[in-house]
């Protein structure tokens, strides 16, 4: 398994129970974007709030794409600095000097600032998650409470 298989499964999702509850968040959503609305309870409320559900949809959608791909770049920096750093251990066994001291200690450094990043991307996206998520239960919520079921 390569290096960067591994800080992908590693840095990947773990909450398997949370990303299924989530999972059926959104299918309930989706579902409720498909049925058909009975003319009773078909007031402009309900078409509003219609609207909003799918609006939050889409913005969970971009957020989880726009997460990946930062993720997966970020994946990919770290793998190259970790290259580089084996590259330049590899440099040092063979001629038993410390010239490139300064270097290595940059890559960690730089290593150290990049698992800083994902953190904070990982944080940043659980927010963000979180928030539209209990947008979307809201209204959810709303919509049974007017249309009754």
């Amino acid at each position: 398994m390569s290096l960067r298989d591994r800080l992908g499964k590693r840095h990947g999702r773990n909450n398997k129970n949370k990303e299924n509850r989530d999972d059926d968040l959104e299918r309930e959503a989706q579902s409720l974007l498909s049925r058909q609305v009975g003319a009773e309870v078909d007031s402009l409320v309900v078409r509003g709030l219609r609207r909003e559900i799918e609006a939050a949809l889409t913005h969970l959608r971009d957020a989880k794409e726009l997460y990946e791909r930062e993720r997966k770049r970020l994946v990919d920096l770290e793998c190259d600095a970790a290259t580089d750093l084996l590259h330049l251990n590899d440099l040092r066994r063979r001629d038993y000097s410390d010239a490139r001291w300064g270097d290595r200690q940059s890559l960690k450094a730089r290593l150290a600032a990049l698992a800083d990043r994902r953190l904070g991307l990982s944080l940043e996206h659980s927010r963000r998650m979180r928030d539209v998520r209990d947008r979307l239960v809201t209204l959810l919520n709303r919509h049974a409470q007017l249309t009754g079921g």
